[in-house]
């Protein structure tokens, strides 16, 4: 059964170490980040100048995006970090095809 994310939840920790009148205070926060296509496709269509957002689908290949290219896949790269948490690398961006691959991809990597 071959099943495709639509939807995935990130939990993202961070602490927190303050130092007070000689007593160290550990603070844990825990962010949730949801991930849906839509929302990933609106913020993946703002690393391009001159395509519109209706052009992007699912189903879109990055091949067929005539401004994709090394910077904009650095600002991928840049994207994936600020918004969801997530490291992705050269290599797994040239590993996906389609944008449902990359929105996959980070949601993979965000577990």
């Amino acid at each position: 059964m071959n099943t495709k994310i639509s939807k995935a939840t990130i939990l993202y920790f961070k602490t927190k170490f303050i130092l007070e009148n000689g007593l160290i205070y550990f603070t844990i926060i825990i962010l949730e980040i949801t991930l849906n296509m839509n929302d990933f496709i609106a913020k993946f269509s703002d690393i391009f100048e001159n395509t519109d957002v209706s052009k992007f689908t699912p189903e879109t290949l990055l091949s067929d995006i005539d401004e994709w290219d090394s910077l904009t896949a650095l600002s991928l790269i840049a994207m994936a970090q600020q918004e969801y948490k997530v490291k992705i690398s050269g290599d797994d961006i040239r590993k996906v095809t389609t944008i449902r691959d990359l929105f996959e991809k980070i949601s993979e990597l965000s577990k």
